[in-house]
Parts: structure tokens; C-alpha cells; sequence
């Protein structure tokens, strides 16, 4: 489907860098979503529109980490070159259940090694906050994902009831949902969409969990 692969954007010119929800969320659409994917940015735009005082309605804290931000981690302790060939060996195995298994167990374990640096996690923090007890979704935002030819629902991974107070506990969750971008399901879907996997990037979502009083889905 070359629609759906010519979609696939990913503006990685704030990565590693951490985007309040607001902030995201007061950019043009198209900036937004080249940033963090449609995930984020319909999130983010809620956000927005809750900083209004007359907008009759308030948005929990959240914040992004943007495209790029899991290659600038893997960066910073010198595993991108290992990250970049795995991601080609993808390419080149292409076809080969057997062989593409092996080498997304690569890559996520490799993935799952990295975290957010120092200073992302002091700025996460900030903005949601480090009061004891406090719980945070950290939810998968990619560029492969709620497009009109491949919706990729349930694809990714998102984790729940994370404690934004501990940096150790909230970094294995970002990792984590950053690893879910190379399970064989991903992969596969992807394949099958015609979409590279050079192609494909994850930001991160962060957001403070609430306990309501009644919840549902607005389709």
C-alpha cells in the first residue's frame, strides 16, 4: 500500500527532549504528528484546549518523549550501530519467519537495555509530577499506527499503573513500550502493509492515571 508507507513520517528534531502535552498539542496537526504520531497529538491537543480557563473541562498532566528519542538513548551508551544493523537485518530476512523471530529477540532485548537519560527523567518528572503514589500510563505512540490503511490496534505495548516517582520503574516502562516496535506481530503487520522497517518509529506517550468515577470510550 504506498499510501500508507508514504505516511510514514517521523521528524526527529526533537528527540530526546521532552514535550508537555500542551506544548504538543498547541502545534499545526501535521508538526505535531511528524513529532510523536496521531496517538499523541489527539491527546495532546485535549491538553491544549484544557489550558483554556473557559474551556469547561480539565486534561491530567502528560508529556511525550518525540520520534528519535529511543536511537538518541541507544546513542548515548553506544549501541546504535548494533541497533542500526539489527533493524537492517529486519530487511534482509524479510520472509523468513524463523530468522525474523531471532532477530527481533535481538533487537528487543537490546531495546530493553536502554533508558531515557538523566535529565529526560528530571523533566518527566517536573511536569507530572513526584508526589509518592502517583501512577502514570506510559503508552506507545508510532508512526505506524492509526493510519487509514493500517490501524495497528493493540499492536503496541502500553503500561499501566507505572510509579512516576521511581526513575528506575518509569525508564523499564519507556523501554519497554519502545521494544514493542520490533515483537514478530509488529513486524509482520508492517510487512504486510508494505512498510519498511527502517521506516517505522516510536515515541512515547506519559500520562497521570486517574480514578473516575464513571469511564468510557467516546468512538
Amino acid at each position: 500500500q504506498p499510501g500508507t508507507a508514504a505516511a510514514l513520517v517521523a521528524d526527529v528534531s526533537r528527540a530526546g527532549k521532552v514535550l508537555p502535552l500542551a506544548e504538543l498539542g498547541s502545534l499545526p496537526w501535521e508538526q505535531s504528528v511528524a513529532l510523536a504520531g496521531s496517538k499523541a497529538s489527539a491527546c495532546a491537543r485535549l491538553s491544549s484546549l484544557a489550558a483554556d480557563p473557559n474551556a469547561g473541562f480539565q486534561a491530567p498532566p502528560g508529556a511525550v518523549l518525540p520520534f528519535g528519542s529511543m536511537e538518541a538513548a541507544a546513542a548515548a551508551v553506544g549501541a546504535d550501530q548494533r541497533l542500526n544493523f539489527l533493524i537492517d537485518a529486519l530487511e534482509s530476512v524479510s520472509g523468513n519467519a524463523q530468522e525474523t523471530a531471532g532477530v527481533c529477540h535481538e533487537l528487543q532485548e537490546l531495546v530493553r537495555q536502554l533508558r531515557p537519560g538523566n535529565d529526560v527523567m528530571a523533566s518527566l518528572e517536573a511536569t507530572l509530577g513526584s508526589q509518592y503514589g502517583v501512577k502514570v500510563m506510559v503508552r506507545s505512540s508510532g508512526n505506524a499506527e492509526d493510519l487509514a490503511g493500517l490501524s495497528a490496534a493493540g499492536l503496541y505495548d502500553s503500561i499501566s499503573n507505572v510509579d512516576a516517582s521511581r526513575h528506575d520503574v518509569l525508564g523499564a516502562a519507556v523501554a519497554e513500550v519502545w521494544a514493542s516496535l520490533y515483537t514478530t506481530r509488529a513486524v509482520a503487520s508492517r510487512t504486510a502493509a508494505g512498510v519498511g522497517q527502517r521506516g517505522a518509529a516510536m515515541s512515547v506517550l506519559v500520562q497521570q492515571m486517574l480514578v473516575p468515577e464513571v469511564s468510557f470510550i467516546l468512538m
